[in-house]
């Protein structure tokens, strides 16, 4: 029977993962956040190799991420904290938001202004703007009426959410820039190790 199936078959309703109306696994509470077209690609290649169902759930579950690709950092307080510091334009912060769109997301974003055009599919419920483009970030959420605090660096940014997360009515901390990281650092990935170590410090 596989030879029917493709990609459009593997059907995700409300964090179930179905293949020919077989559940495959809940996607729910995974630890780790990806493109979801890579996830059902995984799934549907694991299928047709005729990977048993809870193989396959397994091997979901217990994968945890790549370094700064929407990962998985720390739960406080309830609030899932995500690294994504990988996300260097729209197009990957955009993906990362519509994988949250059903949750209450306070975004930290910002980096190298290159003024690119900006639009956002799922807006956040709150956002915190760092960087060279924080200016320009911040008259965009603001006017799209999205509560917007911008600090000229991450540490700044960072030290406001620190002293105000409990403040915050939300369920994901996604810090996913949107942006180059050449405006404070070397690459994305001293900026999401300084992302990192800063959040295990300090909560």
């Amino acid at each position: 029977k596989w030879y029917h199936i493709t990609l459009n078959d593997v059907i995700i309703k409300d964090g179930i993962v179905f293949i020919d109306n077989e559940e495959i696994t809940n996607i729910n509470d995974i630890k780790y956040i990806t493109n979801i077209e890579n996830i059902k690609m995984a799934i549907l290649i694991a299928y047709l190799k005729n990977i048993d169902s809870y193989i396959i759930n397994k091997k979901i579950h217990s994968f945890n991420g790549i370094d700064y690709r929407v990962k998985f950092l720390k739960d406080y307080k309830g609030i899932k904290i995500y690294n994504d510091s990988k996300s260097t334009n729209i197009y990957a912060l955009n993906n990362a938001l519509d994988f949250f769109k059903d949750k209450k997301v306070l975004l930290l974003c910002g980096g190298k202004n290159i003024n690119k055009n900006i639009k956002i599919n799922n807006y956040p419920k709150h956002v915190i703007t760092c960087g060279e483009n924080n200016e320009v970030l911040k008259e965009y959420f603001i006017t799209n009426n999205i509560p917007c605090n911008s600090f000229i660096t991450l540490k700044e940014g960072l030290d406001y959410l620190i002293s105000n997360i409990n403040k915050y009515d939300i369920d994901v901390l996604l810090f996913s820039p949107g942006a180059q990281s050449y405006d404070e650092f070397q690459n994305f990935e001293k900026r999401g190790q300084f992302f990192e170590k800063y959040i295990l410090n300090n909560l």
